[in-house]
């Protein structure tokens, strides 16, 4: 037996059909009334049997439209249908059988009450036991998928940290051996090779660093950023002796944040570094604190950023424009319930903001 999807129009067929049923539910409530004999029926009795005949019908509209709005899987349409016909069906026959044992006439005016009242009564019991359970197998089927997303994304984060890495490692280490001994043609591909793998020892780190961030729990705590910035930039002085790396910032400054934020600056900082074409790159990085937020600049004296890359520039790259670093500082920011931007951007360098809430 071959299963084939259901499609988009098949949905929409079953909620239409429950629409249908639950204005038909309705009318019923009000035509009952023009059936029944007028000397039987007094005001308060009509009304409690348009009630109790329209009500459960007005119920099921209103469980189809909620449905309708809730993100329940397509394929579970059917189960919301099954359960308010089943169950519809069902009180019917339980109501006939009833009048049978207690053998009342099965056409009189009061026991085409009963009929409509348990339809009705079924129907509206049905389609609130349906969505109930469609919404469980929904919320069920998230909870697995997002099970197993976490873990590919451990399986990946153990693959990036081990085998890529220590393969990295032992290109960079046999390179720097081989650069000792190599005449200088030779020794330039080798810096080639070392370049490279710089860099994706830095895109390895810089996305181990977004599976871990979509793993940790998304709570923020009190976040030292002075001493964040000191440690970022103290290595990449070490990592980049040709540059100038000046800092401004005050004593102690708390943000909410998490162990991550280096990141952040790690990130802008090296882009700063790597994409500046002047012969002594200079960076300067500044710290402003507000009532509610603190602020932090980072400043290159490069050639600026290129129009065509600033709309896309916090978005993953395919074409090489921008490195993937500025999108995981655009993560972490936006999960820090801050903002990074572009300040100014020209031919005498280019400020990026990133603006925090202070503790």
């Amino acid at each position: 037996m071959i299963f084939h999807p259901p499609t988009e129009q098949q949905p929409r067929r079953q909620v239409g059909g429950l629409v249908g049923l639950g204005c038909v539910l309705v009318i019923s409530g009000f035509a009952h009334l023009l059936v029944s004999p007028p000397s039987d029926h007094e005001v308060v009795h009509s009304v409690l049997e348009v009630a109790l005949l329209g009500g459960p019908g007005i119920g099921l509209l209103a469980i189809v439209h909620r449905v309708s709005e809730d993100s329940i899987d397509v394929d579970l349409y059917s189960t919301l249908t099954h359960w308010t016909l089943g169950t519809a069906v069902l009180l019917v026959v339980v109501g006939w059988l009833l009048l049978v044992y207690f053998e009342v006439p099965y056409w009189s005016h009061d026991t085409l009450f009963v009929y409509n009242f348990w339809l009705a009564v079924g129907a509206f019991g049905g389609a609130l036991i349906g969505s109930h359970v469609a919404r469980g197998i929904t919320q069920a089927r998230k909870a697995w998928k997002s099970q197993e997303e976490r873990d590919r994304f451990k399986y990946l984060n153990h693959l990036l940290r081990h085998d890529l890495s220590n393969n990295l490692m032992v290109i960079q280490g046999n390179t720097e051996l081989a650069l000792e001994q190599a005449d200088e043609e030779i020794a330039d591909h080798l810096k080639t090779i070392q370049r490279q793998s710089e860099q994706a020892t830095t895109l390895i780190r810089n996305v181990r660093i977004l599976v871990q961030a979509s793993q940790e729990d998304k709570s923020l705590e009190p976040t030292g950023l002075t001493a964040t910035i000191e440690e970022e930039v103290s290595h990449l002085r070490d990592a980049y002796p040709e540059a100038t790396i000046k800092t401004d910032v005050p004593e102690s400054v708390l943000v909410r944040a998490n162990a991550l934020l280096g990141s952040v600056f790690e990130n802008l900082l090296r882009n700063a570094i790597q994409h500046n074409d002047s012969e002594n790159p200079q960076i300067t990085i500044s710290v402003e604190t507000d009532t509610d937020t603190v602020t932090a600049s980072v400043t290159d004296n490069g050639s600026g950023i290129p129009p065509e890359v600033r709309e896309s520039l916090f978005e993953p790259s395919e074409d090489g424009a921008h490195g993937f670093g500025l999108y995981l500082v655009h993560t972490l920011v936006t999960r820090y319930d801050g903002q990074v931007t572009i300040k100014d951007t020209g031919p005498d360098g280019t400020t990026m903001q990133v603006e925090l809430n202070c503790v």
